[in-house]
């Protein structure tokens, strides 16, 4: 018992059919009951039977209907399938008998983008899905469950063209829809009523409404029925809505040519070469190929927002002694007309059913229906001359509603377009200038090639006008000239003011340098200065406003300002404390200090010291520099008077005699030209000069003073020697 349970929403996407299930490899007609009664425990043969009277079974296609129903069975018991079956997808289960229904029809993965690799010329069959089953009657829809991997030889396969047919021995050339792969479907020569299929879901638009597929057809020739049991090799190509609903129209199918031939109900004409004997692993076959490629197309209009699927089979005959394999090719395209006039031609899409092209006035229009497509019936308007013209092209002079009808090879109904052509004057509008600026722009728009013109908006029917639109805004212009009728548009773009802005705006300190930066335009105008750049330095001695104009690529203009305030910098004074002379004596220190009117920090240099008040030892005469800074960081600075460093007297010391024996004296004179009292050490004398009469040598030291009181020495060393020892001994006692 079918039990379906309920997820959500119930979606007829599986249906379970008690019907003839069908498998790739089917085992010879005299073995249809040659199952074990193990493997065969739990199938309802009973049930079966029923199902196969339902179907109105010949006896033949009934023992097949038995025999792949056994299969089924025996492949679910023991899980020989690779794929996931519906019957375990969480929608359907069964009690009792184990499942050994089938699926008829698989809902489709659909692509994303509108076919995908159609042309295979991936060299794979990405975007399509294969499966196979097996032929128990050409009249009905042949049941495929089995999916297929690719590239299977016994199914599906890809080739570059051109390439020899193994079997006609016959040069398989490149497809008339373009590329060079193609797929084969089917096997080559091996009769054993197998249905190879692919298929492919996709959405349709208005760019791939017109599916074309091309195909060679290879068949052995049998004296089969057409339908039943006994069915002939057969090729189809189906369609199924989005709901999965098989469209009686289009439907493309035909059988192979038969012995004598039988006429097949709802076959497709198709061209064959004539018969030929092919030999077949060593024996002579009567097989039959198509004349060459063979075009079809299906229009899918009316699908445009939906998806379709497109189901592709090739197959052998039920009885397994006939075979038949097929070389296909697609392509997803549009509709397209061409229309001439000696001013030139355009391609016209014609995704709907009215076309309306618009011819020249006083020239003929060349209307030229897209190659493929035919026959060809056109039908014109009263006076026009045309009717039922099977030709592709007319050449139309009279305005009026033309209907072209198209019966490609495969159409049920023929391919409709209506043509509802009009003859409009040799018309062109300009625009002076094409953009303009917001706020006060203005463009002047011009027409040519008619004889009266109207204006929309204006309402004017001069040649020209001039428009100040505040916004960008389409003008259409209505023209005649005679019955011809012709309507043009122009669109005249209105472009904003740039926005201009200013950046590192403010203040800044007296002295200093200011950067100024603008965006928002292409060029730049600074002013004062007609300065050109983005950015600009300036130095302003008082507070300034800066105007800047910004230009965009169409020329239109934004302007903005920004102050620049101008920050005195602090007026410092430094003073020298003690001593108030700013002269010290080398060694001695001297304080200063810093003042100015808003100034919080100071710098000294040299030294790098901080403060206000600092005090400096220095070594020799120097000139501060002090920098005082305010709370907005400006500087201000300023030096001190000399600060002189007096050394001291230069001394020089000069003995009578270098060296002097032991009880004599030397005088060593001191000389300078600014000292005014001498020291000397050892010996406290006071004088410029001293008379010493040293034992030993002697350093002498004399300390001088200038008249500031600063002091400097100098040493000289006086050498001592000692007399010599005379020895007088008699020459004899």
């Amino acid at each position: 018992m079918l039990k379906k349970y309920f997820k959500g929403i119930v979606f007829p996407l599986l249906l379970v059919f008690i019907s003839s299930f069908s498998f790739a490899q089917l085992a010879p007609i005299q073995k249809w009951n040659e199952f074990s009664g193990d493997s065969l425990q739990g199938f309802n043969t009973t049930e079966m039977l029923n199902a196969a009277d339902k179907e109105n079974l010949d006896i033949n296609a009934r023992n097949a209907f038995l025999y792949n129903q056994k299969r089924h069975f025996i492949y679910l018991k023991y899980n020989f399938y690779n794929y996931k079956n519906a019957i375990n997808d969480g929608l359907y289960s069964f009690s009792g008998t184990p499942a050994f229904r089938y699926l008829g029809y698989q809902p489709p993965l659909i692509n994303v983008a509108p076919c995908v690799n159609e042309g295979f010329e991936s060299g794979n069959i990405n975007g399509w899905t294969a499966s196979t089953g097996t032929n128990l009657n050409a009249c009905n829809y042949p049941p495929t469950p089995i999916p297929v991997t690719f590239p299977n030889p016994s199914f599906i396969t890809t080739s570059v063209t051109p390439f020899v047919d193994p079997v006609f021995t016959v040069i398989i050339p490149p497809s008339p829809l373009g590329g060079s792969v193609v797929a084969k479907i089917s096997d080559q020569f091996t009769a054993n009523a197998n249905v190879s299929k692919i298929q492919q879901t996709f959405p349709v638009t208005s760019t791939n409404f017109l599916y074309k597929f091309a195909y060679i057809a290879n068949m052995s020739v049998g004296n089969h029925t057409c339908c039943g049991g006994n069915s002939l090799p057969y090729f189809s190509v189906k369609v199924r809505d989005q709901l999965g609903n098989l469209l009686v129209c289009p439907n493309f199918t035909f059988n192979s040519p038969a012995q004598p031939v039988v006429a097949c109900p709802g076959s497709t004409n198709t061209a064959w070469s004539p018969n030929q004997i092919v030999n077949i692993s060593g024996n002579n076959v009567l097989a039959a190929r198509s004349n060459g490629w063979q075009q079809c197309a299906i229009d899918l209009t009316a699908f445009i927002g939906t998806n379709i699927t497109v189901e592709v089979f090739a197959s052998d005959c039920a009885p397994t002694g006939h075979w038949a394999y097929v070389y296909f090719d697609s392509n997803c395209d549009v509709i397209n007309f061409n229309v001439a006039t000696p001013s030139g031609s355009v391609d016209i899409p014609a995704p709907n059913y009215t076309v309306t092209p618009i011819g020249v006035c006083g020239q003929n229009a060349t209307i030229t229906a897209q190659a493929g497509l035919g026959p060809y019936n056109w039908n014109g308007p009263p006076g026009s001359g045309i009717t039922n013209a099977t030709t592709q092209a007319i050449v139309a002079g009279t305005v009026g509603q033309y209907t072209l009808s198209m019966f490609p090879p495969g159409a049920c109904f023929p391919i409709n377009r209506f043509f509802n052509l009009t003859f409009a004057p040799p018309t062109s509008v300009t625009a002076s200038p094409t953009v303009i600026c917001s706020g006060g722009g203005s463009a002047t728009l011009t027409a040519t090639g008619a004889l009266n013109y109207t204006w929309n908006p204006s309402g004017s029917n001069t040649t020209s006008i001039v428009v100040n639109p505040t916004v960008t805004t389409v003008y259409t212009l209505s023209s005649q000239s005679g019955t011809c009728l012709g309507t043009n548009t122009l669109q005249l773009n209105v472009s904003p003011s740039p926005t201009v802005s200013v950046s590192n705006t403010g203040t800044f300190c007296s002295g200093a340098n200011a950067t100024l930066s603008a965006s928002g335009a292409n060029t730049f105008t600074w002013n004062p200065g007609a300065l050109t750049s983005s950015q600009i330095i300036v130095s302003p001695t008082v507070s300034t406003v800066y105007t800047v104009s910004g230009t965009n690529s169409v020329g239109c203009i934004g302007t903005t300002t920004t102050n620049l305030t101008l920050i005195a910098a602090p007026q410092i004074t430094a003073v020298v404390i003690s001593p108030a002379s700013g002269s010290v004596c080398s060694g001695s220190p001297i304080s200063l200090i810093g003042t100015g009117a808003f100034a919080s920090n100071y710098t000294w240099t040299p030294g790098n010291i901080s403060g206000a008040f600092v005090t400096f030892t220095p070594a020799a005469t120097t000139v501060y520099t002090v920098v005082g800074a305010n709370a907005n960081g400006c500087l201000g600075f300023t030096v001190t008077p000399t600060i002189t460093v007096d050394p001291g007297p230069s001394l020089t010391l000069t003995p009578s005699s270098p060296s002097i024996c032991i009880g004599g004296t030397s005088t060593i004179t001191a000389t300078s030209t600014v000292a005014t009292t001498y020291t000397w050490n050892p010996g406290a004398i006071n004088n410029s000069f001293a008379v010493v009469s040293p034992t030993v040598t002697t350093n002498y030291t004399v300390l001088g003073k200038d008249p500031n009181g600063c002091i400097s020495t100098t040493t000289v060393q006086q050498f001592v020697f000692n007399n010599p020892t005379i020895t007088i001994s008699p020459s004899s006692p």
